[in-house]
């Protein structure tokens, strides 16, 4: 079927399935709970503006879902602004969460990703991968890796004019880092 959001897509999506996202601009959040796959076509925008902090563009969140279960979102661009000096992501994977069991897998694949406000991409929880991926124009950190269920790994990707650190990993996160480059702001 087709539908006029990605939320509305997810909703209707049974686990394991897959959503295309067409070219196009799609200003919403977006909560992911279950095992799915989005496939962005060239051109598919994930943006979301908030008055509010702590609203990610993109949520994984998989506390409530039964392990094991693989998260993959490619060919995405997910965009976030905020005029909140809070710490905000663009996507974001709290913690606790189903995917640091050992046997769920987030992986970002081939998506562009920024924060005009905050950091590109928060993850507080679980094994997730960064593969491909350009990460830009973060105000604050590009990656951010905290806290000792923080796992997973960063291949092949493009972190550049963050304003803070490119990536950040501390309070005993440990991601693998491999491949990847960090060009800083000028």
């Amino acid at each position: 079927g087709a539908y006029s959001t990605i939320s509305a897509a997810l909703s209707a999506a049974p686990k394991g399935a897959t959503v295309v996202v067409r070219p196009g601009l799609y200003a919403e959040r977006v909560f992911l709970k279950s095992e799915v796959s989005i496939l962005g076509d060239k051109g598919a925008v994930l943006a979301w503006k908030s008055d509010r902090p702590y609203e990610a563009a993109l949520t994984v969140d998989l506390s409530l879902a039964a392990a094991p279960c693989r998260v993959l979102i490619q060919g995405l661009e997910i965009r976030y602004s905020s005029p909140s000096i809070a710490q905000n992501y663009a996507v974001y994977v709290p913690a606790p969460s189903a995917a640091a069991d050992g046997e769920s897998h987030i992986e970002l694949r081939e998506c562009l990703i920024s924060s005009s406000s905050g950091s590109g991409v928060g993850v507080e929880g679980g094994d997730v991968t960064l593969s491909s991926c350009r990460i830009a124009d973060c105000k604050n950190h590009g990656a951010l890796f905290v806290g000792p269920t923080a796992r997973g790994a960063m291949r092949d990707c493009l972190v550049e004019r963050s304003k803070l650190n490119g990536v950040l990993v501390r309070d005993g996160a440990y991601p693998t880092l491999e491949r990847s480059e960090e060009r800083r702001v000028g």
